[in-house]
């Protein structure tokens, strides 16, 4: 039972400070259209998306808290499949708003909003001819390997969860006769 809150409390850790380290890169990447802005101008930043961070880890985190409310009396092969796809499509969504955020910013002067799905809808001709072939490389890739960091780092959060041991049939069979 301490196991599953612990995952649970984790969970949000994780998915806040993803939150909040998505903003390191793009801080850096349009750091000349910001000016002259010092070291706590950027932490001022941080500081004030950090309730957007933790509002968007608290509804990321609602669907792990109830599957692992039901690995209390369950923990087969079917929980262990929706939890670990919950997690491949979550941080690849989440990967693509990122990536998508830093490669769109600088065209557009504003973050991601549902702007691009209604470009990218109407248009989606136009929307990709917009991209130089190095976009057309490089952010598939960086969206993948993103998404694999956060995967990795979920994977490895809750691995106790599935993941337990059991002891050898050499060991029970030791353990049975004493």
């Amino acid at each position: 039972m301490k196991n599953i809150y612990k995952i649970f409390f984790c969970t949000f850790i994780v998915w806040t400070l993803v939150g909040v380290l998505s903003k390191v890169p793009f801080l850096l990447m349009y750091s000349s259209q910001i000016g002259d802005a010092g070291i706590g101008d950027y932490l001022s930043v941080i500081w004030h998306g950090l309730r957007l961070d933790i509002a968007i880890a608290g509804y990321l985190t609602l669907l792990p808290g109830l599957l692992l409310m039901v690995s209390l009396w369950y923990r087969g092969k079917v929980l262990r499949y929706l939890w670990h796809g919950y997690f491949a499509v979550t941080t690849l969504l989440y990967s693509l708003a990122i990536v998508s955020n830093l490669g769109l910013y600088g065209y557009w002067g504003f973050p991601l909003d549902n702007t691009p799905l209604l470009y990218v809808k109407t248009s989606p001709a136009d929307a990709l001819a917009s991209m130089t072939t190095w976009q057309l490389i490089m952010a598939p890739l960086a969206i993948i390997l993103l998404a694999a960091v956060i995967f990795y780092a979920f994977y490895r959060m809750s691995r106790s969860l599935f993941h337990t041991r059991r002891p050898s049939t050499c060991f029970s069979l030791f353990t049975f006769h004493f």
